[in-house]
């Protein structure tokens, strides 16, 4: 069976950006796939990403697992009305410590590349960070969005 007859047997595929999803089996590619860490287990909707990308994984593809160890230590809202509670690092390192424990045991046996965004922000500055990255973002889309105003107007 190929990757885009399996994904499609396996109920997968809703929407694509692929004019044609055959696509997909022939170049192996590199996915990347990320995790919060803002809780000690990973939830059954991680599982089912898990199943998903264990699929790709399968057929060849190459996977980068992203503990988001610095994501998660920020009050995210995620469309949310309030923001998540924060916690402070040794919470996270714990949490992202469990989680990784979790998906080296449902992925065992698949070859992937675990990496915490932590790692490589921990020491950034907000100046670097505005001037090296977020220059190239306009805050006008983020404030459009709903949730962000609402949070704003209530503070």
């Amino acid at each position: 069976m190929t990757l885009s007859e399996e994904l499609q047997w396996r109920g997968f595929v809703n929407q694509t950006t692929f004019k044609d999803l055959k696509d997909l089996d022939d170049t192996q590619r590199t996915f990347y796939h990320g995790f919060d860490a803002s809780a000690p287990s990973q939830t059954v909707g991680n599982l089912a990403g898990l199943m998903f990308d264990k699929v790709f994984m399968r057929h060849g593809y190459k996977a980068v697992l992203l503990a988001g160890g610095a994501t998660s230590l920020i009050g995210d809202p995620g469309g949310k009305d309030s923001e998540r509670v924060l916690q402070n690092e040794d919470t996270i390192a714990s949490n992202v410590k469990n989680a990784e424990e979790q998906i080296k045991r449902v992925l065992s046996g698949q070859e992937f590349t675990l990496v915490n965004n932590l790692d490589w922000t921990r020491d950034m500055k907000v100046l670097d960070f505005l001037r090296d990255v977020g220059k190239h973002f306009s805050m006008t889309p983020l404030i459009q969005r709903d949730y962000i105003s609402r949070l704003l107007i209530k503070n």
